[in-house]
């Protein structure tokens, strides 16, 4: 009788701290909590050679996913990214029509699948580009975590051909 209270109290503690242990692995990293905000720049466009003032509103859009409002003279956009952990960058990354205009497939939706399996792998940026890119895939933006820096090359069009636009702003 005393060997099956003690495995009763022993079965217990282990179903405790399991349960424990999968509610700590289903709490998802909220990367935007740190990134959202305004940020205070410029807008440099190379082929021009200006530099003009401006500013990115960064908003949260849910799961890991950033609106950005970027305007000044020379600039007035708002586009969508996913966010993803490198080091002390948060590196990101287009989203549905824009990801498959930019690299000519879809992705291999490799987000919503570690989100389902609770596994935080699906926020790294090395995982990331292996499952979703090739060798020599463009990214065009990051927030550094410790300078509290925002940049993000813009490919821009005009009757005359293409051009880059850098926005690099401080927050606010």
């Amino acid at each position: 009788m005393k060997t099956f209270k003690f495995l009763s109290i022993i079965a217990v503690i282990v179903v405790t701290l399991i349960a424990s242990a999968c509610n700590k692995k289903n709490e998802i990293t909220d990367l935007t909590s740190e990134m959202t905000g305004t940020y205070i720049g410029t807008l440099t466009i190379d082929g021009l050679k200006t530099t003009s003032d401006a500013t990115a509103d960064v908003t949260n859009n849910g799961d890991n996913l950033i609106e950005i409002h970027c305007y000044g003279d020379d600039i007035d956009t708002t586009f969508t990214q996913r966010l993803f952990e490198d080091g002390n960058m948060i590196q990101m990354c287009s989203t549905d029509e824009d990801f498959y205009n930019e690299y000519g497939h879809n992705m291999n939706n490799q987000y919503d699948h570690h989100n389902m399996m609770k596994d935080s792998d699906g926020l790294s940026w090395s995982h990331h580009m292996d499952e979703e890119h090739k060798n020599g895939d463009e990214h065009y933006g990051n927030f550094n975590i410790s300078s509290g820096m925002f940049n993000y090359m813009f490919k821009m069009m005009s009757e005359t051909g293409s051009y880059n636009a850098e926005f690099v702003g401080t927050k606010k």
